[in-house]
């Protein structure tokens, strides 16, 4: 599987996919069958978000953080293997933490910016300058 994800690196779609093809047969080789019926129902959000983080960053990073949940495995280290996916999943959050918090400074920047009016203003000036204060 981990071969697979190397060879897809250039196509994203099918990158996304080994990805997605990974976590599934980690859940359903852990034995927790709620976290196999878990994502089984959530299967679709998950690949959404794998395809987003995958725009984020490098193959290389997805491989290197997917190989040391491997390394885990085949040292039949669970506890390892445990704390290198949740590391994964950490990384992942913060990867969407970062990306969602720079799409509302997009939006609240073009918000200001069409209050503004002018074009070489900035959009506290605009605001500031648009709005007396009462005496």
């Amino acid at each position: 599987m981990h071969v697979s994800m190397k060879r897809s690196k250039a196509d994203s779609t099918r990158f996304v996919e080994q990805d997605l093809q990974f976590h599934q047969t980690l859940f359903r080789i852990s034995g927790n069958r709620v976290c196999n019926m878990m994502f089984t129902v959530v299967h679709q959000s998950v690949r959404k978000l794998m395809a987003l983080t995958a725009t984020l960053v490098d193959p290389e990073h997805t491989l290197a953080l997917n190989q040391r949940i491997i390394t885990a495995i085949r040292k039949a280290a669970p506890e390892e293997a445990r704390q290198r996916m949740i590391q994964h999943l950490e990384d992942a959050t913060g990867l969407l933490a970062t990306t969602a918090a720079k799409q509302t400074e997009t939006r609240l920047l073009s918000r200001l910016r069409k209050l503004g009016g002018g074009a070489g203003d900035s959009p506290a000036k605009s605001l500031f300058r648009s709005s007396p204060v009462p005496a």
